[in-house]
């Protein structure tokens, strides 16, 4: 509650405040702490009270003043004059002047010889004049023609000036080809290839082909062989291993047989037709 009090009420206030202030500090240093505090109260009161005010004006202006830079920022751009240029008022480039090239010197052709030999014409006797005839063989070494002129006695010579032929542009290079996709070869798939009849006709086809390699018959060799291939998706089989050989030449001949193999029905995964990977066991046994 703030109470309202007279000017001689609040001078008389103020006068006992003072006093008692006084009575107070009767015994006391006044030259500091307290004493200087209550002294220099009301300055403190009235200077927060200003700065306060201040503040607090500037905060309820703050969005007019705000807004009254950004409408005087805005009138500044507006004002702002842009000079274009009109496309067609801009000066044309110069033009490219290229360098004259040097003309290749003019070489005057070779020239025939010729004789002067011209028509006989009739003519009174003061205006003949005695000049040596040409003879035939004269003739055939040189042409006829109104003046005397050294040259080249061949006669059938072309003698046109020549003109070097543009050279004809390099023939094309021919298209590389596109390098081969590696298809990828599954191991494990869906539906595994087949020999064409089945397991027991792979079987008897092996059984058919295989031959027992010599060196192994003599030396009593026998056992398992495992060959690895790849069935293509066109069935054909290719990248023919021996992964386990009993030696003796066995390999070798399992590796011959797998390769002289029909065309097998592919593999496929997913019901679309890849390179599988199948291993073969082959089996050498001597029967006794």
């Amino acid at each position: 509650m703030i109470r309202v009090l007279p000017l001689e009420a609040a001078m008389n206030e103020a006068y006992t405040q003072q006093a008692l202030e006084e009575t107070l500090f009767a015994f006391k240093n006044k030259a500091y702490g307290a004493y200087v505090l209550r002294q220099r109260r009301a300055q403190h009161l009235t200077r927060g009270v200003i700065g306060g005010v201040l503040v607090l004006g500037l905060l309820y202006a703050s969005p007019l003043l705000w807004l009254w830079l950004r409408q005087r920022a805005e009138a500044q751009e507006k004002q702002v004059e842009v000079n274009v240029t009109p496309y067609a008022e801009l000066a044309a480039p110069p033009p490219l002047t290229e360098p004259e090239k040097p003309k290749p010197p003019e070489v005057a052709p070779p020239q025939v010889r010729t004789v002067k030999f011209l028509k006989p014409v009739v003519k009174a006797d003061e205006e003949v004049r005695d000049e040596e005839i040409p003879t035939v063989e004269d003739l055939s070494k040189a042409n006829p023609s109104r003046v005397t002129q050294e040259g080249s006695s061949d006669l059938y010579v072309d003698y046109s000036p020549k003109v070097a032929l543009p050279e004809p542009p390099p023939p094309p290079e021919p298209p590389k080809p596109a390098p081969k996709r590696e298809e990828p070869v599954y191991d494990f798939v869906s539906k595994r290839p087949e020999y064409p009849g089945g397991e027991e006709a792979l079987m008897a086809y092996l059984k058919e082909n295989l031959k027992y390699p010599r060196i192994a018959l003599e030396n009593n060799i026998q056992g398992i062989v495992v060959v690895r291939f790849v069935v293509d998706t066109e069935g054909r089989i290719s990248n023919v291993e021996v992964l386990k050989d009993i030696g003796g030449g066995c390999g070798a001949e399992a590796a011959r047989v797998v390769k002289s193999m029909p065309t097998w029905t592919p593999g496929e995964h997913n019901g679309v037709k890849v390179n599988v990977r199948f291993v073969l066991p082959v089996r050498f046994q001597l029967i006794k």
